[in-house]
């Protein structure tokens, strides 16, 4: 359902092309400093530079409420284009999307979000004209420093929204590179409609429990169907299909073509589209094992767009990995400072800090998580880790009850119950719930848990065995040989020949 302008929203935006008016006149005072008019109005000219920022959500001024998707549309364009500019960091739509309607102030909202200064605006659409109206506020004086009218046809959005980024970034002074300046100015056509699907695909793709994964495939199928060039359908496909395998107890590499023929169709259709690269990445990196070249693809998502949660995120997995512990912490972080109100970053960034041995820091980011996301499905799950590595054997199977229930599928929760019940001394239970995993097994399913299991319950050559399918397969994710599951398993010569043999030394 479309939502409706709070009364403050509507307060604000009634007098604002009387604002903007008023911002044209005084530019020309600005441009020449008449009688010092420059500095009484905006103080010292030597104010901090902008270095962050947040797009707020668009407003939607129409009288028709079926247009909010536009108004929204319009908004993720924006922050799509800034995002590109190296030189600032730009909050990404999933955190901006919590103050639609807010009653909090401008101060408050910078405060929450870590940010110099805020755009805000509306959008009217009426038949083929569109006007956008924005203002640039600085949060220092909760002054704006510029704002501006735009009106046009709507087969001239895109220019419209590229004409705005340049105006944005011309007005904060951001040095631009040549290969920023060529991607702000390069715009390609989207069908609104096939946009609308694309957001709904996304939504259901971030909740990552089955059930929801579902719909966001027939989303993304619905965005191509409609608009077959769009790229980033395919690649929001080729992401569902990644986390399906995780999430949903597909099994690692068991629909590897799928991610991968949906991440090259992107890639045909957009080479520089970000996503699509920090997919690649995770080709190479959970299907290939091919370090060298995952991390290229990733640094080439960032380079693309380095304002990419995603692509720091997943980097952050691979730099672990690797034995990067700092460098992955940093990565998982700055995710984190670019979409600060997301769970899934957050949850991220706790899975970091669990494999980095810091468990009280990581049960602290899945509670942060929980609060923005109560529904969160992968939050219990590592919770569950998190509460069996500190002796604390009753909340960890408590959480696996929880997760059960969140993700609707008694088959998974089963993994993590045998291998604490094992901790617990409760043999017998956890051999019953091991034997059970073991009759209902597939390639990609099942090998690391198994693995995990084995170790608790003291049995480390089908532990190893376990180990040593799942890297011949590369049907277990590269990240589970640096998992605090397999610590006793560290000093086994085996285990050591099995790191060398797939390349991970640390």
């Amino acid at each position: 359902m479309a939502t409706i302008p709070t009364q403050r929203s509507k307060l604000r935006f009634e007098a604002f092309e009387v604002a903007a008016g008023v911002f044209a006149l005084l530019a020309v005072l600005v441009g020449v400093n008449a009688g010092g008019w420059r500095t009484r109005l905006f103080g010292n000219a030597a104010a901090s530079p902008i270095t962050s920022l947040a797009v707020l959500p668009l407003v939607n001024l129409s009288q028709d409420a079926a247009q909010e998707y536009f108004a929204n549309g319009m908004t993720e364009a924006l922050i799509a284009n800034l995002a590109q500019v190296k030189a600032l960091r730009v909050i990404s739509r999933t955190s901006v999307m919590h103050y639609k309607n807010t009653n909090l102030t401008l101060p408050e909202i910078a405060g929450e979000l870590n940010v110099d200064a805020v755009i805000e605006g509306a959008v009217q659409r009426s038949g083929s004209r569109v006007q956008v109206t924005v203002k640039l506020i600085r949060v220092q004086s909760d002054a704006p420093v510029w704002a501006k009218v735009y009106e046009r046809n709507t087969s001239d959005l895109l220019a419209m929204q590229s004409d705005l980024t340049q105006a944005i970034v011309g007005e904060i002074k951001v040095h631009l590179t040549p290969e920023e300046r060529q991607h702000i100015a390069v715009t390609r056509p989207v069908n609104s409609k096939a946009y609308d699907a694309y957001l709904l695909g996304n939504y259901h793709a971030n909740l990552r429990n089955p059930a929801a994964m579902e719909k966001a495939i027939e989303y993304f199928h619905r965005a191509i169907w409609i608009d077959p060039n769009y790229a980033q359908a395919y690649a929001g496909l080729a992401n569902v299909y990644i986390e399906r395998g995780v999430w949903a107890g597909v099994g690692i590499g068991r629909e590897a073509d799928l991610v991968r023929t949906n991440t090259l169709k992107a890639l045909e259709l957009d080479g520089d589209l970000a996503e699509a690269h920090e997919l690649l990445g995770s080709i190479h990196f959970q299907y290939d094992w091919d370090w060298e070249r995952a991390e290229a693809e990733f640094k080439r998502a960032i380079a693309l767009n380095p304002n990419l949660p995603g692509a720091y995120a997943r980097y952050a997995f691979y730099l672990q990995t690797m034995g990067r512990q700092e460098e992955a912490l940093a990565a998982v972080h700055h995710a984190v400072e670019l979409d600060p109100l997301s769970a899934s970053y957050i949850c991220d960034e706790g899975r970091i800090l669990y494999r980095a041995r810091q468990y009280q820091k990581a049960i602290a980011q899945y509670q942060r998580a929980l609060e923005l996301d109560p529904g969160y499905a992968p939050v219990p799950w590592r919770m569950s880790d998190a509460y069996e590595q500190v002796g604390e054997y009753d909340q960890a199977l408590a959480w696996a009850d929880r997760y059960q229930q969140a993700s609707g599928d008694p088959r998974l929760s089963l993994r993590l119950q045998a291998r604490i019940l094992g901790r617990t001394g409760k043999r017998r239970e956890a051999e019953e719930k091991l034997r059970t995993i073991e009759k209902r097994s597939k390639p990609g399913g099942d090998e690391q848990f198994l693995a995990a299991t084995y170790c608790v319950l003291g049995h480390p050559d089908q532990a190893i065995a376990q180990l040593e399918k799942g890297a011949q397969t590369h049907s277990i994710l590269p990240f589970a040989f640096v998992d605090p599951q397999f610590d006793s398993l560290r000093s086994d010569p085996r285990f050591q020949q099995l790191l060398r043999r797939v390349h991970i030394l640390f």
